[in-house]
């Protein structure tokens, strides 16, 4: 969903900084210009009761100062809201299945989507970046750890979310998809920050690094 002001925050603010979100996933993601946010939830049945929430923000380190989040691929339908907060309504609001962070580093592009599985995240580094400038930290978490396979898991207080190792291929000029022999597996830095595990490949080509919990 594309936010135009029925979005607040836990006090009652508006959230003009969240650009596109999804709630209909466990964690929900919000998606701001600088940021991507995941946000767990313990909602209890009954109403006297606090919900609990748990938000873990994904930020690039040493990104671009100017980044700005796009919208593309227009999904069918569209939804109407009319909340206290907006007493005239938003209507015939449109959602997308796809996010773009151009240059998010020097010539690398970022992309949010997602599968059957859930979120995903592509980076592609096109020739003559530098794969070695991704890194992500993720703000909020208990813990950032990476598995034995090389994947990663962000701990919080309300459960865990998981992503396999990168999934890195290239592109070549005739349009063929060239899968690496290898994989982005993540690399702990510290302070709740990880890497990719960037092996040899071919810096005329673009290459792409998708991250995901299951390549569906």
């Amino acid at each position: 969903q594309v936010n135009r002001g029925q979005l607040i925050d836990v006090n009652g603010n508006p959230a003009p900084y969240i650009k596109l979100y999804s709630t209909n996933s466990s964690p929900a993601v919000f998606i701001a210009d600088t940021f991507t946010g995941f946000v767990f939830a313990s909602i209890d049945t009954v109403a006297a009761i606090l919900d609990t929430l748990h938000r873990v923000d994904m930020k690039l380190e040493g990104a671009n100062s100017n980044l700005r989040t796009f919208k593309t691929e227009n999904a069918p339908g569209m939804t109407n809201y009319y909340l206290a907060h907006i007493p005239k309504g938003i209507t015939g609001n449109k959602s997308y299945y796809r996010a773009v962070n151009n240059n998010v580093y020097n010539k690398i592009d970022m992309q949010t989507y997602s599968n059957a599985n859930g979120v995903k995240f592509y980076f592609i580094v096109r020739p003559d970046g530098d794969a070695e400038d991704i890194i992500m930290r993720y703000d909020g978490a208990d813990a950032v750890n990476v598995t034995a396979d090389g994947g990663l898991e962000i701990v919080t207080s309300l459960g865990k979310m998981k992503f396999d190792p990168g999934h890195a291929y290239q592109v070549n000029p005739g349009g063929n998809i060239v899968p690496m022999p290898w994989q982005a597996q993540f690399i702990a830095i510290g302070n709740n920050r990880v890497k990719f595990d960037i092996r040899k490949y071919a810096k005329n080509m673009p290459l792409f690094i998708q991250v995901d919990k299951g390549h569906t």
